[in-house]
């Protein structure tokens, strides 16, 4: 159901917009990247980790983002593959994200975002 708190999310506007639909339109954005994601995502190595960082849009409801981690960009590694760090709200209507590689820095790692749209 619509009420419960799993379906929840945090308001793209300071102090919350309660029973308002704040979400964004799609089709107001050139691509679903564009659409999803505020800022290109940026990789650097944090105390012996790849950690990576990118900007979400909040209101992107129509879109999932995943993070995933690859050896060979052939494989491609989610869920405990991917630690995460910090997830920040910020006062322009994003979110900052960051995550780290569950294994030390040290051989070759891909990063990348996959973003998805039903």
């Amino acid at each position: 159901a619509s009420s419960s708190g799993a379906n929840w999310r945090v308001s793209t506007a300071l102090n919350g917009s309660p029973a308002s639909n704040d979400a964004l339109n799609p089709a107001a954005y050139v691509t679903i990247l564009d659409y999803a994601l505020a800022a290109t995502p940026v990789a650097t190595i944090e105390s012996g980790y790849a950690t990576f960082t990118w900007k979400e849009r909040i209101g992107a409801d129509a879109a999932t983002i995943t993070q995933q981690i690859s050896t060979d960009l052939a494989t491609w590694n989610e869920g405990a593959a991917v630690v995460p760090l910090s997830n920040v709200v910020n006062t322009d209507g994003t979110r900052s994200v960051r995550a780290r590689s569950a294994t030390a820095a040290g051989a070759k790692e891909f990063f990348r975002l996959r973003v998805t749209s039903p």
